[in-house]
């Protein structure tokens, strides 16, 4: 029997107060400078985030991050069954979809390099949340295998996105799917308790090794760029 996972709290960038002043962004932020950690998930990714950051799963698989000083808000989950989308207009809309369920004028804003291999898409969007506050989003669909699916959303308020578009980029190259085929389809026939058991483990701390190799060269290819 097929599995979907789905984040539960999908956007919590809404249930977030943020006390935005303009003197917090003053300056670029790159991954190197915020002790990077490297993590993983039961259902076969891994990203590099940074360690002080917080790490919240939610029962239904997916998980959300936020950064130390609330400003930033990572969702990630993973979807194991679903419907695969293989044009790019189709990717766009059930980005755009999701994101319309939390916020409100939802534009796209620019197609961007996707940076991993296997099908997807990244995208830039804006929108605005209940309280008329906007923001910028970079959301990323990728399916290394027929229906199993990864989605990852970047968000931060409107006019902190261009100090973070960098740290954005290397935490989204990051994302790497450690499953051959056959392991990844072996998540379809577990039923639904072992599959509830496999996932409570949670976006996890895997190691705190140093990751500055994979950051210096993902420096090196933004500047290359």
């Amino acid at each position: 029997m097929k599995k979907i996972n789905k984040i539960a709290v999908f956007l919590t960038i809404i249930c977030i107060s943020i006390i935005f002043t303009a003197c917090a962004y003053q300056e670029k932020v790159s991954l190197k400078e915020l002790n990077p950690a490297l993590y993983e998930h039961p259902s076969g990714y891994s990203i590099l985030l940074p360690s002080e950051w917080q790490i919240n799963n939610s029962d239904s698989g997916g998980a959300y991050v936020v950064s130390k000083n609330n400003d930033i808000v990572i969702n990630i989950y993973p979807e194991i069954g679903g419907m695969d989308y293989h044009s790019q207009d189709d990717q766009q809309q059930i980005i755009s979809n999701m994101l319309g369920e939390f916020l409100t004028e939802v534009e796209l804003v620019k197609q961007m390099n996707f940076g991993l291999n296997g099908n997807g898409c990244r995208l830039l969007l804006c929108g605005t949340d209940n309280n008329n506050q906007k923001w910028q989003t970079e959301a990323i669909y990728y399916a290394p295998f027929n229906g199993i699916h990864y989605y990852l959303f970047l968000s931060t308020p409107d006019k902190a996105y261009d100090n973070y578009s960098g740290l954005f980029t290397q935490i989204s190259e990051s994302l790497k799917v450690g499953l051959t085929e056959d392991q990844a389809y072996a998540m379809f026939i577990l039923d639904e308790d072992e599959f509830t058991k496999k996932m409570a483990e949670g976006l996890h701390l895997q190691s705190d090794t140093s990751v500055n190799s994979f950051i210096n060269n993902s420096e090196n290819t933004q500047e290359n760029t």
